[in-house]
């Protein structure tokens, strides 16, 4: 059996796409890793020239699924079935909305760091990207141990930056020092850390209510959290949210 197998065709509606795939482990390959043995199978097996392509594949649901199925049906002489080891998932083709796959949309799931999306939606209304936050030790502190951080210091933060922070190294101590600031936004009277999380906290699924994020119920801004939940179709609409942003 061979380990790789590239794919390529022409398609008035996707353009020209390539795609090669690892029927051991199910990996996709860039064009460096490319054999020309590889291309001349394809081709032959798929009547069709073989080119190297840099721009992203664009696939449209039935013609990925039947392009896999071919592959598979051609190197174990039988079609396997899709399948995912997610509990739950869901893909979206953004040009329609249309969902790619899904898999227990509505089954409530533990969100974990996911849960920063829905505390940044929330700050968005809250505050502007070039707020100037100061992060106090206080808040830092609440970070669990063990947990992922970004190093957040105590000192002064732009709001983007506390953003980047919890969104690339999804830093727990990031999400405290914002939501730390926007319960001092919310209420003026709070004098501790906690309580202003807290009252951020409590705002925020309201806030979630108020959207129709009916199925997310969240306790710590971090997501360090087990009680917590929500579903991946909520999670798609607070991403669909955020990308409306240009920073996002």
């Amino acid at each position: 059996m061979k380990e790789k197998l590239i794919y390529s065709n022409y398609n008035k509606d996707i353009g020209l796409s390539t795609v090669i795939i690892n029927t051991k482990y199910g990996k996709f390959y860039g064009q460096s890793q490319l054999k020309e043995e590889d291309k001349k199978e394809a081709s032959r097996y798929f009547g069709c020239e073989c080119a190297l392509i840099k721009a992203r594949i664009k696939c449209q649901k039935q013609i990925l699924k039947d392009t896999k199925n071919k592959i598979n049906s051609f190197i174990n002489r039988y079609t396997i079935p899709d399948s995912y080891n997610a509990k739950s998932l869901i893909a979206v083709d953004l040009s329609n909305n249309n969902d790619f796959v899904s898999k227990r949309a509505n089954e409530q799931q533990t969100p974990a760091s996911l849960a920063k999306l829905f505390v940044i939606d929330y700050a968005t209304t809250l505050v502007d990207l070039d707020d100037v936050v100061l992060a106090k030790n206080e808040a830092i502190s609440l970070t669990k141990q063990g947990s992922s951080a970004a190093n957040i210091k105590e000192k002064k933060y732009y709001v983007k930056n506390l953003f980047a922070a919890m969104l690339v190294p999804s830093g727990n101590d990031a999400a405290y020092v914002l939501a730390d600031y926007c319960g001092g936004i919310i209420s003026p009277k709070a004098t501790t850390s906690k309580e202003r999380i807290e009252v951020f906290m409590k705002n925020l699924n309201e806030y979630l209510k108020q959207n129709d994020y009916k199925d997310t119920i969240l306790y710590d801004p971090s997501g360090f959290d087990t009680e917590a939940h929500t579903t991946v179709l909520d999670l798609k609409e607070v991403v669909m949210d955020l990308l409306k942003n240009e920073w996002f």
